[in-house]
């Protein structure tokens, strides 16, 4: 006979756990997971369903093959392929290799004494260098004309005969270079002397620079630069890696790395395999070694070990990742934790609980590339094969929880992301994320609900829980799903009974499928849904805006927007941090010591703030000004909260709205106009769609409930979610399953 009923709660937290036996982890990790593919630990709580990704750029690169590099660099994006680097602003591509729009060099002169169909060419008032090969326009220059040859810098013979004047000016170009070989193409910005700079290597030939307006080849360096494979920027020193040598330049200079200047070069005494700047020091792996270049020049830089015997396996995996650097080594993924003594470093395996997963992965792949996306805490580990379908590309996806070491970190597989190259940014208000393969086209992660316009399949299973007694058979009659949603809702929920054993007999029940229309689901307190979009504007919007664009929009043209609907603006993000220095009547503050990101339009609150006083400019996350003179003592404690904006925003019009629900588009006109500056991708909440109120709690769409009964008898039983559509995120947060307990047989 059965007992009462009774009711099992469990909080889904604790990430992907695969070394633990089904028992084991049912009765001392209920809530973490024995399957999460493409979904999120989330530091907000529960399992996220992962964002899509969208093409940046609706062209492809030109030439073949694989996408060799990229980089954000002055609001554009960078991408290497082939031969060539080619920047978009999202319309269309173009090169800055190979061009006259992008010289290595220009130089003008004056025909000294007029021509007459010749190839012979006498110039004087030079500026710059003439060099052979430069393209040559000018009043007169008839067709496509280069330099053929040079006797000095006054007499010249073209590449065909031309008829020119006396005293004509003349340009002459250098075309930019190519790339060559075939690998991987890295980058690093700088800024040594007032121009933003980037600094290029394609682990054939020597670096490259560009500045906006000119590309070049270093090619006055030596032979020994010839095949560079890596660059970085530390301590105002351009640092190249070539095999196992680290050339660093003079200081504050990108072609000078002679020593007689404060140059040098280390030979670290095996292949580096990736290097990266962490508190102040050059962190420098090998497969075999981790060593850490400290100090600020020449005559004080000193090389140290970190480890002998252990290092990164591959390229691109190292990354920082909440005050510690996350790297693949031999075992798995480590942490490069910092200790609280400059300068000490604690090694730890953060991958254990997936070992089987990581195992899998680096057989599985033959090349990595890997990011950060600072916002949720997370480290992104792609895994690439040429043998892969995109749906079958694998990657790891880290979120970490506490402030330092492995212990906190929880885990989730990827699929369907298939990446050789990736690279993300934050320039001071927004964050940017992107990969790219061999298809040629660079695509934005954490982007739609998509996968360019293909499902996004996710799948979540719990451990099988023993309800207090493993050996007890239960009756199982009702299951209540805690979910918190951001639009429509669909998917399919299975009870899985007595660790799914083949040999027991047991028919394992159907699965139940939940939807915000499903007819046997209830969704509780939900009179109109609460629609969500994004601010889709990369600068985002000044004070006295009255429109806006908007994307990942959760309806679609038949959600019924009107003239008279209104919408909020959500923030939610904190930080803190420290003034760094006195400030007396002054709207610049530097800061440091700082936690989580400062974000233009953050409230400021603290000792001696008074009123309500506004980040302006995050020149960077050390120095800020705001739109309010202050006076502050040293090391005051300032928090950073992103207000829930109390304005509520008025349709003036009806929006035309593009693109299908939870990734449409649309521009929505509003009153009253804007009195805080609203930045890319702040959330944006409808309190009424089609003249109704929609139901909000807290700003945010309401926490929905889904109830279904459920048909079975075991032992044990766990639970697994699995969603394939476009639908927007959703975050399962926790559940609750009723039962009866049988007679013990």
């Amino acid at each position: 006979m059965a007992d009462a009923w009774q009711t099992y709660p469990v909080e889904f937290r604790g990430g992907l756990v695969t070394n633990l036996s089904p028992l084991q982890q049912g009765l001392n990790q209920p809530g973490s997971a024995t399957i999460l593919q493409n979904f999120e630990p989330s530091v907000e709580g529960g399992y996220r369903r992962i964002l899509g990704y969208r093409k940046f750029d609706s062209n492809a690169l030109s030439n073949s093959g694989l996408v060799r590099g990229l980089l954000r660099f002055d609001s554009q994006v960078f991408a290497s392929r082939g031969s060539g680097i080619f920047k978009s602003t999202g319309g269309g591509y173009t090169a800055i290799t190979g061009s006259t729009a992008f010289p290595a060099s220009t130089a003008t002169a004056k025909v000294n004494g007029a021509t007459s169909s010749t190839t012979s060419l006498a110039v004087d008032n030079n500026s710059g260098t003439i060099i052979a090969g430069m393209v040559v326009t000018g009043t007169g220059i008839s067709g496509s004309v280069t330099v053929s040859s040079l006797s000095d810098q006054n007499n010249l013979v073209l590449s065909s005969s031309q008829s020119l004047s006396d005293n004509v000016d003349l340009t002459f170009t250098e075309t930019s270079p190519t790339l060559g070989g075939s690998g991987k193409v890295r980058f690093a910005t700088y800024n040594f002397a007032g121009t933003d700079k980037f600094m290029v290597t394609d682990g054939s030939g020597k670096p490259f620079t560009f500045d906006g307006t000119n590309f070049k080849q270093l090619t006055s360096l030596s032979s020994d630069f010839s095949g560079c494979s890596n660059v970085a920027i530390f301590r105002n020193h351009v640092i190249l890696v070539n095999d196992n040598n680290v050339f660093y330049s003079a200081p504050y200079k990108d072609e000078d790395f002679s020593a007689a200047n404060g140059g040098g070069v280390i030979n670290v005494g095996n292949t580096v395999t990736d290097l990266i700047v962490f508190r102040d020091q050059l962190i420098i792996f090998t497969e075999k070694t981790i060593q850490r270049l400290s100090g600020s020049s020449q005559s004080n830089f000193v090389l140290a070990s970190i480890s002998d015997d252990l290092g990164a396996i591959a390229f691109d995996t190292a990354q920082e990742v909440g005050g510690d650097v996350m790297f693949l080594g031999p075992d798995g993924l480590r942490l490069l934790g910092g200790t609280d003594r400059i300068g000490d470093f604690g090694l730890g395996v953060v991958s254990k609980s997936i070992q089987s997963e990581t195992t899998n992965f680096v057989n599985s792949s033959t090349s990595y590339a890997s990011l950060v996306v600072r916002e949720k805490s997370q480290y992104r580990l792609f895994g690439f094969n040429p043998g892969y379908t995109d749906a079958s590309a694998l990657g790891l996806l880290g979120t970490q929880f506490a402030g330092q070491g492995g212990e906190g970190m929880a885990w989730s597989e990827l699929r369907g992301i298939n990446a050789y190259v990736a690279t993300s940014s934050y320039d001071g208000e927004n964050e940017h994320s992107y990969f790219a393969n061999d298809d040629g086209f660079v695509y934005e992660l954490e982007k739609g609900n998509s996968f360019s316009g293909s499902n996004i399949r996710a799948t979540f299973a719990t451990p099988s829980f023993p309800f207090d007694d493993p050996r007890i058979r239960k009756t199982f009659y009702k299951a209540f799903l805690y979910t918190e949603p951001t639009g429509s809702i669909d998917f399919d929920l299975s009870l899985k009974l007595d660790f799914e054993r083949s040999n027991t007999g047991i028919i394992q029940p159907n699965a139940i499928s939940l939807g915000n229309t499903t007819s046997n689901v209830f969704l509780y307190g939900t009179a109109a849904f609460a629609h969500t979009a994004l601010v889709n504007n990369g600068s985002g919007y000044a004070v006295g805006a009255t429109s806006i664009a908007i994307d990942t929009f959760s309806g679609d043209s038949n959600t019924g927007l009107t003239t008279g609907d209104t919408f909020k603006f959500v923030l939610t993000e904190t930080a803190t941090a420290a003034v760094n220095g006195a400030v007396s009547s002054s709207t610049g503050v530097a800061v440091d010591n700082n936690s989580g990101t400062i974000l233009v339009g953050m409230q400021v609150t603290g000792t001696g703030i008074s009123g309500t006083v506004l980040v302006a400019t995050v020149t960077d996350q050390n120095n800020l000004v705001l739109d309010t003179a202050v006076s502050l003592s040293n090391d005051v404690s300032l928090t950073f909260t992103n207000r829930n904006f109390g304005d509520t925003f008025t349709l003036t019009g009806v929006p035309t709205i593009s693109g299908s629900a939870g990734s449409s588009t649309s521009t929505l006109a509003f009153s009253p106009a804007l009195t805080t500056k609203v930045v890319d991708n702040t959330k944006v909440v409808f309190h009424s769609v089609g003249g109704e109120d929609a139901a909000t709690y807290s700003d945010s769409a309401i926490d929905s409930l889904f109830e279904t009964q459920l048909i079975g008898s075991g032992f044990t039983a766990g639970m697994r979610i699995e969603t394939d559509n476009t639908n927007p995120a959703f975050t399962l947060d926790a559940a609750t399953i009723e039962y009866s307990v049988n007679g013990r047989r």
